[in-house]
């Protein structure tokens, strides 16, 4: 847990105490969900309402790593107005930036004006006209990616905080959970 040290003024002279980030509330509010929940899609949702609240989410878009093809499929969708749940929309690899970030395995984070840098379909799937920046974080599991936790937001802000490694703590367990859940979904 990420902690500042800093000087009391209460405390005796040389006593040093931790002092926690908001952050670190939130990283621990987020840790709660995975004692609770075991279901990748409900968990999800769980994730996408929180991070809505902490950074102003408009969509969020769960993708996974198939374990027959390595295509990347999306398994559930949050939206301002509507959520599915039970996909399997097998994403084109042609001009995608969702491919580019999986082949890299690292975050990341994009403030769109006009131009959008990936297919069409990814497009249609994670913006919508309120959409600012994107953040696209991978999901690690046995030291690969299995999948991709995607979200846009109309904050110009919105994910500054996760060039920090702010989600890394979330998206590690989000991956020990999909570890199991991608060879029972059987995509």
């Amino acid at each position: 847990m990420n902690t500042d040290l800093i000087k009391d003024k209460e405390s005796p002279p040389g006593v040093v105490k931790a002092a926690f980030r908001p952050v670190d509330f939130l990283i621990r509010s987020f840790m709660a969900l995975f004692i609770k929940q075991k279901n990748i899609n409900k968990l999800f949702f769980a994730i996408a309402k929180k991070l809505n609240r902490a950074f102003d989410i408009t969509s969020a878009v769960l993708v996974i790593r198939s374990v027959r093809d390595s295509s990347l499929k999306v398994i559930a969708i949050k939206k301002d107005h509507y959520s599915r749940e039970g996909l399997a929309l097998t994403l084109p690899d042609r001009d995608s930036l969702l491919y580019n970030v999986l082949r890299k395995a690292a975050l990341h984070t994009e403030y769109i004006v006009e131009n959008f840098s990936g297919n069409f379909i990814e497009k249609k799937l994670l913006l919508d006209d309120k959409s600012r920046t994107l953040a696209i974080c991978p999901i690690i599991s046995n030291n690969s990616v299995s999948g991709l936790l995607c979200l846009a937001s109309p904050s110009s802000s919105a994910f500054e905080l996760f060039e920090n490694g702010t989600l890394d703590s979330i998206l590690k367990q989000l991956g020990s959970i999909m570890a199991g859940t991608a060879g029972r979904l059987n995509l």
